[in-house]
């Protein structure tokens, strides 16, 4: 894998992982407190940054591998991303 990409890789899991964290994080606290709606923000900023990084990274891949090995390379990625995405929406939702 190209060395840019992987760096592109490597930005969007980290943010993923904060996204993670601090979803957790919101898991642990009252829902009715600040601290829980900080956490939701924070991870749905996390998430956001993480998930701009995964569209570069894949269509960086894209230009350089061709789409099909692109999406082979992104997809675990990609959809690990997706799921703490949901959680956050779930997240969010409960507190409505």
């Amino acid at each position: 894998m190209n060395k840019m990409v992987q760096g592109l890789l490597d930005n969007a899991r980290l943010f993923r992982d904060k996204g993670a964290m601090y979803i957790n994080k919101a898991e642990m606290s009252d829902i009715h407190s600040p601290q829980f709606d900080r956490y939701l923000q924070r991870a749905a900023s996390a998430l956001n940054a993480s998930t701009t990084y995964y569209e570069t990274a894949y269509r960086v891949a894209a230009d350089m591998y061709g789409e099909n090995e692109a999406i082979e390379m992104l997809l675990d990625d990609i959809g690990n991303n997706c799921k703490l995405i949901d959680r956050l929406v779930n997240d969010n939702s409960i507190d409505e």
